[in-house]
């Protein structure tokens, strides 16, 4: 019988039967010249830290589309090519697998790499997984790159935040095109506030 080359995820299950923690990895068979017990992450994190540009891509390419996967959805590996990866995740929320570990990665992309594509997908990344710490930090630490990447860095995480904190539409970066820590603080306490009296009407 020949080896399969698709993993099922039954996120359902899995979710309510409390199997899958936070920081879950899903294992797969790795080719036969590669260590035996590399994690998904694990592999990831070693595609990303790549120097081969092409590797870097094609792990971004990756991490972009478990990020994207809310649902039900079949991930075909760029960088592990003819390896797919099946997810059922019949809530509809969130994904399936952690991807926090590969945030300092993405950030280094997103911070050194010489590419402009590169840092985009970087960026792309970053926005999708919604790590707001990471995102606060692209606010606060601007990176040396071209005016095109700081546009679409201000354009994504505005939006992002304004998706999040729909009061912040109303205030500063409509009014300023710019986005600060504190207006995104003041949204956040004050969301926080309307969670609370919606609680308490029960």
């Amino acid at each position: 019988m020949k080896t399969t080359r698709q993993f099922v995820v039954c996120a359902l299950a899995l979710l309510l039967a409390g199997a899958l923690p936070a920081n879950a990895t899903v294992p797969y068979t790795l080719p036969k010249d590669a260590p035996a017990a590399v994690s998904l992450i694990d592999h990831l994190h070693t595609e990303l830290r790549s120097k081969d540009a092409l590797r870097r891509q094609n792990a971004l390419a990756d991490v972009m589309a478990l990020a994207a996967c809310s649902a039900s959805c079949t991930i075909s590996f760029r960088s592990l090519p003819g390896k797919t990866l099946q997810i059922e995740n019949e809530m509809g929320v969130g994904t399936v697998i952690d991807l926090t570990a590969l945030l300092p990665d993405l950030k280094r992309i997103y911070y050194t790499d010489r590419s402009d594509q590169d840092r985009l997908q970087a960026l792309d990344a970053l926005l999708t997984i919604g790590n707001e710490q990471s995102l606060e930090q692209l606010i606060t630490t601007p990176a040396r790159s071209s005016a095109h990447v700081r546009e679409m860095t201000q354009r994504g995480v505005a939006r992002y935040f304004m998706d999040k904190y729909p009061t912040l539409k109303k205030r500063a970066y409509q009014q300023r095109g710019t986005l600060s820590l504190d207006d995104v603080e003041r949204a956040r306490q004050q969301h926080k506030r309307m969670m609370r009296r919606t609680a308490q009407r029960g």
